[in-house]
């Protein structure tokens, strides 16, 4: 079997490994050791390059930007080569590695829970985690509510698969409860718990809105984007920590309120 397109995935006895994850070599990974990089490719079975007894996964690998660290994979090389080698010389793209020689960097997931529509965003090591993640902290409190699905939208900022129509979805739909926006932030639980919220800006379009609110939404406790209207709180979209510290949950709220009002 061979795994090309991002988002494809493994289980191996070293956890799962999706394409296009990224990931670094670890003590096993010999000279690579240290190196990050992202998995291009993944085979198995009679399609493996190498008569590995394990999966053959096609790392490229970044250059890196730490002077020791160049300075030690060079020596590294330079010694198995049996002469010189300097950074630009050394292989770094479709690198072949073994599981056991990788271990996942954790990087941010963007998922939309299609039971009861939310976007959630989660810090995971792969797709799988992530998904987990959301599921289980939709699942608990404070909402206990069941999901049915769970998909992926967007990996460290990049669209995984069809984020853009969410997103045009969700502003029209906060349209529907007015013209004008504004981004609020909370610096701790207490300035939360009292309603004591700062606000960034407003009078804004919500395109404008979600763009500021994105700009400084991991600079506090929590961000919310709000109708700009004095008469009633309408959260449109959420950000804040989840119960799990390596987590954050980002919901967009949109539909429950039109629920409610």
């Amino acid at each position: 079997m061979i795994l090309k397109n991002r988002g494809e995935s493994i289980h191996t006895n070293c956890g799962y490994f999706d394409v296009g994850q990224k990931v670094i070599g670890n003590v096993e990974a010999d000279e690579y050791e240290g190196l990050t990089g992202y998995i291009t490719e993944i085979r198995t079975d009679e399609d493996r390059d190498t008569e590995n007894e394990t999966e053959d996964i096609y790392v490229c690998f970044d250059v890196p930007d730490d002077p020791e660290l160049i300075k030690r994979v060079e020596a590294d090389f330079s010694e198995s080569y049996g002469e010189p080698k300097t950074i630009d010389e050394i292989p770094l793209d479709m690198v072949i590695m073994a599981p056991d020689m990788l271990d996942a960097v954790p990087q941010e997931y963007k998922i939309e829970v299609t039971a009861y529509p939310s976007i959630i965003t989660v810090t995971a090591k792969s797709i799988n985690e992530a998904e987990e993640f959301a599921q289980e902290l939709w699942e608990t409190e404070p909402t206990n509510r069941e999901v049915d699905g769970v998909h992926v939208l967007e990996i460290d900022g990049v669209p995984f698969n069809g984020f853009a129509g969410q997103l045009s979805e969700m502003f029209e739909m906060a349209k529907t409860y007015g013209d004008e926006f504004k981004v609020v932030y909370w610096h701790s639980s207490e300035d939360r718990d009292a309603g004591d919220s700062e606000t960034e800006d407003s009078g804004l379009s919500i395109e404008d809105a979600y763009a500021l609110y994105m700009d400084i939404r991991c600079d506090h406790l929590s961000t919310e984007i709000q109708v700009d209207n004095d008469d009633q709180t309408v959260t449109i979209l959420f950000h804040g920590p989840a119960t799990d510290n390596n987590c954050v949950i980002e919901t967009w709220q949109i539909n429950r309120r039109k629920e409610d009002v």
